[in-house]
């Protein structure tokens, strides 16, 4: 689960950090992508999101 953790990194500010996975969806029209993780502040609060 670690290394996993690791590879989803994508930016660290200020002492929190933001994880994500980026999806594309091609077999639908229109195509949609997508954008989800989540953010663990400095403070170990864990934060989802998607887009």
């Amino acid at each position: 689960q670690e290394e996993v953790k690791k590879m989803l990194l994508i930016k660290e500010v200020n002492g929190s950090k933001i994880y994500a996975k980026s999806g594309w969806g091609m077999g639908v029209t229109p195509q949609v992508g997508w954008l989800t993780g989540w953010v663990e502040q400095a403070n170990g609060k864990k934060i989802p999101f998607s887009l």
